[in-house]
């Protein structure tokens, strides 16, 4: 089975947390950690959740990121969804994607001048 992760990212501050264990979360910048429900009803804080999936170098794909995906070579920007139970792209699960070479480029919250256009 595999392991339930999370990252939050802090929009007051503009850090990412990164997953720790499945119940926590630590800030790389200092190190501290954190409890998983601390972010859980934060306004200020967006949760994401692990897709189970990587790229082609192997990075862990989260909601909220941006990944170039080659559909016959062309390069297309695309953003990670948690929609209707599933992790989507567009309208297109993101499992039945990944038959594409797939790159992580960074996330929407950190990169918020990565869009789309």
């Amino acid at each position: 089975m595999e392991q339930v992760k999370f990252r939050a990212f802090d929009k007051e501050n503009k850090v990412m947390y990164i997953d720790y264990n499945w119940k926590e979360l630590y800030n790389p910048e200092t190190n501290n950690r954190f409890s998983l429900t601390d972010f859980i009803n934060d306004e200020d804080t967006i949760l994401m959740q692990y897709t189970w999936l990587c790229d082609m170098d192997w990075k862990e794909i989260y909601e909220g990121d941006i990944l170039y995906v080659n559909h016959d070579w062309t390069p297309v920007k695309e953003i990670v969804e948690y929609k209707d139970g599933w992790f989507k792209i567009r309208d297109e699960y993101l499992w039945s994607i990944i038959k594409y070479r797939l790159e992580l480029i960074w996330n929407i919250y950190e990169n918020p001048e990565l869009t789309l256009e």
